[in-house]
């Protein structure tokens, strides 16, 4: 039990102490309208193809992921 407090201790003083993961906020308040578009456009895309795999809903999947 000593030697795991040791190395703990030691282990903290050298590398520091983490907090957990942080959730980061992605920087896409840059993104023109465009690129806006064409994203919200793969979603609902997405989310049509999640409902009902279709042909028709995979080749438009695959045309919004493209683009």
């Amino acid at each position: 039990m000593k030697m795991a407090t040791c190395i703990r201790k030691v282990a903290s003083e050298e590398f520091g102490v983490s907090r957990g993961w942080r959730s980061e906020d992605k920087d896409n308040w840059w993104w023109n309208d465009d690129v806006q578009k064409a994203i919200k456009e793969n979603k609902d895309c997405f989310r049509r193809l999640y409902l009902d795999r279709s042909a028709d809903n995979i080749e438009k999947y695959k045309m919004a992921k493209k683009a």
